[in-house]
């Protein structure tokens, strides 16, 4: 009997293994398994996985590792955002000078020079346009799951608007990395991303770049849907507003997003470092001393040095306690 249970045992184990192998980036838990190479996954439940800006970070550095000739593309990839080869279009000289027949030679010099130039210009474009298709080859096989593979390619618009295209890749993957898998509507998924960011929480043992750089990955859709504005009607009402000049009003409602989210951030914070912190700033603001942050790097900035502070406090007490 005792043979049977250790040989049931052992095909048990061998079997949570294979699983464990063929699970990809991802283990049994369906956690991200940090010891593999990040990558972009749906947003399934029970799921935890990196960041679009961890993952972004890490396919900027393999673009530039892997064409390192192609720095524009790395730069398109990083900024998420084409580049204006208009601005660099060659401009032809114009001889200032006087005698007409030493104008016309330099002239010719220049025109030669400039259909040089501008061979070089569509060598670059085209070398650009080469590069681009490098980059979403690698985005899409290199670092995305199979899930967000199949996510991606069932899009409606993938062919006409996504194919070969890493800029609108990386766009929908913001969203389909952040939205649960369900919400396909565009209606649902801007629902979706509004409570992810209205109800955002730090998750226990998160890092606090992580946990901020998720509240800017789902601001940064929620604007894709509705742009900044979706505070200035709050903000008009305010007696702050009311009562200041019309150049102060600009200024106001033009931080009025960056404002409004920075606290969502600050509320959603570890309680267990920021509580103390909370409650003395609402204690303040009762006397009009007003410390809440008005930036999201302003609540980065506290949650590091809020940390520093309680692992300094932590240390000093251990030390007293060891007598030393």
């Amino acid at each position: 009997m005792g043979k049977e249970k250790t040989k049931f045992r052992g095909k048990r184990e061998d079997r949570r293994k294979t699983d464990k192998e063929s699970a990809g980036p991802y283990n049994g838990t369906k956690r991200f398994d940090k010891s593999s190479k990040p990558m972009f996954s749906t947003n399934l439940p029970g799921q935890v996985a990196p960041t679009f800006q961890k993952v972004h970070d890490c396919i900027v550095e393999k673009i530039k590792t892997t064409i390192p000739d192609f720095a524009d593309v790395a730069d398109a990839i990083r900024l998420e955002q084409a580049v204006d080869f208009t601005a660099r279009e060659p401009v032809c000289r114009e001889s200032q000078k006087t005698d007409q027949t030493a104008k016309d030679k330099e002239d010719r010099v220049f025109e030669r020079e400039y259909n040089e130039r501008w061979k070089m210009h569509l060598m670059e474009i085209k070398q650009y346009e080469v590069g681009m298709r490098g980059a979403y080859t690698i985005i899409k096989d290199e670092y995305c799951t199979r899930d967000m593979q199949r996510a991606i390619e069932a899009l409606p618009n993938f062919q006409a608007d996504i194919y070969d295209k890493p800029l609108e890749l990386l766009k929908n993957i913001k969203i389909l990395s952040s939205v649960p898998v369900r919400a396909t509507k565009d209606w649902l998924s801007l629902h979706e991303h509004l409570k992810l960011m209205i109800n955002i929480k730090q998750r226990e043992k998160e890092d606090d770049m992580e946990y901020v750089q998720r509240l800017r990955q789902y601001r940064a859709v929620v604007k894709g849907f509705m742009g900044t504005t979706m505070f200035h009607d709050f903000v008009k009402n305010t007696k702050t507003y009311q009562d200041a000049a019309a150049a102060e009003q600009v200024k106001l409602l033009d931080a009025a997003w960056e404002e409004a989210t920075a606290l969502m951030c600050f509320n959603g914070a570890s309680q267990e470092l920021m509580g103390t912190t909370m409650t003395n700033m609402a204690t303040e603001f009762t006397s009009d001393i007003d410390r809440y942050p008005k930036t999201v790097d302003k609540v980065l900035d506290l949650l590091v040095v809020t940390r520093d502070q309680a692992r300094r406090t932590l240390a000093n007490k251990s030390r007293q306690n060891n007598g030393t």
